[in-house]
């Protein structure tokens, strides 16, 4: 559907065109209706994932209660005052999604 991921160099959270036609057809292929929302929403940041991060002597804690900030929450090297590293997300409830 010409959906760019996150990574790539041309990706903006803000402004990103998706194949209007190519979706259309995709929703006609399943049976879905073109209006229906069927993302998955059923766990932390909107359904993306649970968040997790290393605390020393604690070891993994997932950040629950918190939605992903690009300002807050970064894959860096190590935590700093301002930005929190995220070491890695998981997905418990989307298992067939």
């Amino acid at each position: 559907m010409s959906c760019l991921l996150s990574g790539e160099s041309v990706f903006n959270a803000s402004d990103n065109d998706v194949n209007v036609m190519a979706y259309k057809k995709l929703c006609n292929e399943f049976n879905v209706n073109v209006n229906s929302d069927f993302s998955f929403k059923g766990e932390d940041n909107g359904g993306l994932a649970t968040m997790y991060n290393y605390v020393t002597r604690t070891g993994y804690r997932p950040l629950t209660g918190t939605n992903y900030n690009l300002s807050r929450f970064q894959f860096i090297q190590q935590s700093t005052n301002r930005v929190i590293k995220i070491d890695y997300v998981l997905q418990k409830y989307a298992v067939d999604g």
